[in-house]
């Protein structure tokens, strides 16, 4: 049977693009519920047997909010992991209550599942723990290159109106190496937005590559969950900016 890849076009960026996505929706962000409607119309077209969504953003509710609508069955991967109050935890949260298969990439997450869906286990859900896979390519990818270099990233939202003040910080410190999520790109132009002298702006990179440059920084600055856990991986010291 065929597999289909659909891109919503969330976290944009030329720069990511190595293959093309069997289908490009580009979803425009307007509204759930328009968003919801494209993919139900793209899925009664498919007519897909499963649809898997991955980790906790926005694009991972649509697409289970898209399953539930057509009553597809729904694969969650990284199931279990955070069910904190962030909108990243209320979003697995749901999409796990949704999802018949879920996959745990660990064995904390694994027994989360089980904690708090166990009742369900077997007739209406199933838990597996699958390990990850992307812990596994960062212990691949490893070449270590230290530098007196900081990696940092801004993408929340909530956290944006901090950026000026996070740069200040970093003002006159080691060289920066600021990797710059579009809507950051885009509050950084619309509130002119100083970058000091220390500080290289840079695009967006894909996983291996974000892999090889965390093997050369001798620190981590992010709110970006998964940068940490692959921080965390490679042995680099780091902050995080979230909640």
């Amino acid at each position: 049977e065929d597999d289909f890849v659909i891109d919503t076009g969330q976290h944009y960026s030329e720069s990511l693009i190595k293959d093309q996505p069997d289908v490009d929706v580009r979803l425009t962000w307007s509204g759930l519920r328009e968003n919801i409607r494209v993919c139900v119309n793209l899925c009664e077209e498919l007519k897909p047997k499963l649809v898997i969504v991955y980790g906790d953003t926005y694009s991972t509710w649509i697409g289970a909010q898209t399953a539930r609508s057509l009553q597809i069955p729904l694969m969650h991967i990284e199931a279990g992991v955070d069910y904190s109050k962030t909108l990243e935890g209320k979003i697995r949260f749901k999409v796990d209550s949704l999802s018949r298969y879920l996959l745990a990439p660990s064995k904390i997450s694994y027994e989360n599942l089980l904690n708090i869906w166990g009742v369900y286990h077997g007739a209406i859900r199933q838990y597996h723990f699958v390990g990850d896979l992307l812990y596994e390519k960062c212990l691949k990818e490893r070449v270590r290159l230290r530098q007196p270099i900081t990696l940092f990233t801004l993408h929340h939202r909530e956290n944006l109106p901090l950026l000026q003040s996070y740069l200040y910080d970093l003002e006159g410190s080691d060289k920066v190496w600021f990797f710059v999520h579009p809507h950051t790109w885009a509050y950084m132009k619309e509130h002119c937005i100083r970058i000091p002298d220390n500080i290289s702006l840079r695009d967006p990179v894909d996983y291996q590559e974000m892999l090889h440059y965390l093997d050369q920084v001798k620190v981590v600055i992010t709110d970006s969950g998964g940068l940490v856990r692959e921080a965390y991986w490679s042995g680099v010291p780091f902050r995080y900016l979230g909640k």
